[in-house]
């Protein structure tokens, strides 16, 4: 992914929620794919994006679904000469995926970027929400400390580059936009600047 960040324009990547969806993703030939968590949500558990699912849950769905990509690209390459199917090259996405809020503290983000990295993960974001959280588009949210944000940012990175995964993209996410209650007296675009611009001034997250 970091490739693709330094000579693509733009990097867009389709929403999904499960392995055949990036399949398709990726035999039409989009660069990247996000694994959505409000999709997720709605495609494993059938209701909106409110901390339902755990960690495990979608990372677990993450690992198989970078699974299936590999398969596919195998299963692409060979084709089927019997049904007349010409072999084809395929690259595989890079896999961007929702840590949400993080699950927890700086030791559920820990846990959290471990399951990540090990699935095969090329990217994840986290978000600066009051946990439970709630999905991006529904009222009510509110902030943690710019510290506590750091902090899980932080934990991410430590533990990507420790399992020697340096190629792991770690993205900030701020709902201060919309956020009706953060520590600052800020609020709106005054207080989704600010914040972004304060991660992005430590160096640590790749994208906001």
């Amino acid at each position: 992914m970091r490739r693709l960040l330094e000579t693509e324009r733009y990097l867009f990547g389709p929403g999904v929620y499960d392995p055949l969806g990036a399949q398709l993703a990726m035999y039409y030939g989009f660069k990247a794919v996000y694994f959505s968590g409000y999709s997720f949500a709605m495609g494993h558990l059938g209701t909106t994006d409110m901390d339902l699912y755990s960690s495990v849950e979608i990372a677990d769905a993450a690992r198989r679904t970078v699974s299936a990509l590999r398969k596919f690209q195998l299963t692409a390459a060979v084709g089927d000469p019997e049904k007349g199917i010409a072999p084809k090259v395929l690259e595989i996405p890079p896999l961007i995926v929702d840590m949400d809020g993080g699950y927890g503290n700086i030791f559920n983000v820990q846990r959290a970027t471990e399951l990540y990295v090990t699935a095969g993960v090329a990217a994840a974001h986290i978000e600066d929400q009051v946990l439970p959280k709630r999905c991006g588009h529904i009222g009510g949210k509110a902030l943690i400390s710019v510290n506590e944000m750091i902090g899980k940012l932080r934990m991410a990175r430590s533990v990507a580059d420790d399992l020697g995964d340096r190629d792991f993209n770690v993205i900030a996410r701020t709902d201060g936009l919309s956020a009706v209650d953060a520590p600052e007296s800020l609020r709106g675009m005054a207080l989704a600047v600010d914040r972004g611009l304060r991660y992005l001034d430590t160096g640590i997250p790749d994208l906001l």
